[in-house]
């Protein structure tokens, strides 16, 4: 999935939206962890603080939980 850069949604909340769409459906299960940022970056062709805000983004929303050194996580339902 791509991000549509002519949509006046922010770049990093479209990015949290297909996350989120990935984490709902199952694609990345409870106790999985995310891709890292590095990947998001090249995967959705953004800076790395975009990539890092839409990770922040679902932080906030309790949805991953992010261990210094090890990656971003998928919490329990």
């Amino acid at each position: 999935m791509t991000v549509d850069r002519f949509d006046p949604t922010p770049i990093y909340l479209q990015i949290a939206g297909v996350l989120r769409e990935r984490i709902k459906s199952g694609r990345y299960a409870p106790g999985q962890v995310l891709p890292s940022e590095q990947h998001l970056q090249q995967e959705f062709e953004v800076a790395r603080a975009t990539a890092r805000r839409a990770v922040e983004v679902l932080r906030d929303e309790g949805l991953i939980v992010t261990m210094p050194q090890r990656g971003s996580y998928v919490t329990p339902k």
